[in-house]
């Protein structure tokens, strides 16, 4: 484990733990021993704010400064800025019931994430579309599968193609 400060934690369909670290990467715990992910390992970035695992087991992880990185259990791959990311600081990240992927950064707003075949289609949301804020600290998806984002200017719904 790095002797890095941790700023997320989540638990896979496997149970095991996986750790995001302020520069550490990432380091993920199967109830014996510790993998590190970092840098030198493929991982794009070692600064991990958030942490989530996809329908599809696919692990995302959004980093400071670094945008969003997919990890299939095999590679990493970078989505950021240069591919359509709104801001490379990615703070929340949740899936829809539709299946896209959400990713809240802090001061770009909301990205709409949607895949077709290799390709990646990107929506943003933010103040101008009548969000309360761009910065987007938290999300979820209720039981009802309704998707929710935590902002600095209150919450917001997402249900039915609609905030």
């Amino acid at each position: 484990m790095p002797r890095s400060g941790v700023y997320c934690l989540m638990e896979d369909s496997d149970g095991f733990i996986w750790i995001g670290t302020e520069g550490g990467g990432v380091a993920v715990f199967d109830g014996r021993e510790f993998q590190l992910y970092n840098t030198s390992t493929g991982l794009g970035n070692n600064t991990v704010r958030v942490l989530y695992q996809d329908k599809d087991d696919n692990i995302w992880m959004g980093t400071n400064g670094s945008g969003l990185i997919r990890f299939d259990g095999t590679e990493f791959k970078t989505i950021d800025e240069n591919a359509g990311l709104s801001n490379n600081y990615v703070r929340s990240i949740v899936q829809d019931s539709e299946g896209h992927i959400w990713a809240g950064t802090y001061g770009g707003g909301l990205n709409k994430l949607s895949f077709e075949e290799d390709s990646v289609g990107i929506e943003v949301f933010g103040s101008l579309d009548g969000l309360p804020s761009d910065i987007i600290r938290y999300a979820i998806k209720d039981s009802e599968g309704v998707t929710w984002f935590g902002t600095d200017g209150g919450l917001v719904r997402y249900a039915d193609d609609e905030f």
